[in-house]
């Protein structure tokens, strides 16, 4: 998903917390008002690093 269709589903509160390429936002979704946590990652970020883009289909995967 990018980052403008996030803020069509999804009100972001604040940042909970942040990795080497990714932030998490406590945030709402806005079909169910559930609360929940959203880890947003960039792209940009872990394909500029070495193995980045490896890491970051391995966390993908690892969540799923």
């Amino acid at each position: 998903m990018n980052h403008l269709e996030f803020h069509h589903l999804f009100r972001v509160y604040k940042k909970i917390g942040k990795g080497n390429f990714a932030s998490v936002y406590q945030s709402e979704r806005l079909e169910d008002n559930k609360d929940m946590a959203v880890k947003a990652f960039s792209k940009n970020i872990a394909f500029n690093e070495e193995n980045g883009k490896e890491a970051l289909m391995n966390e993908i995967t690892i969540m799923r």
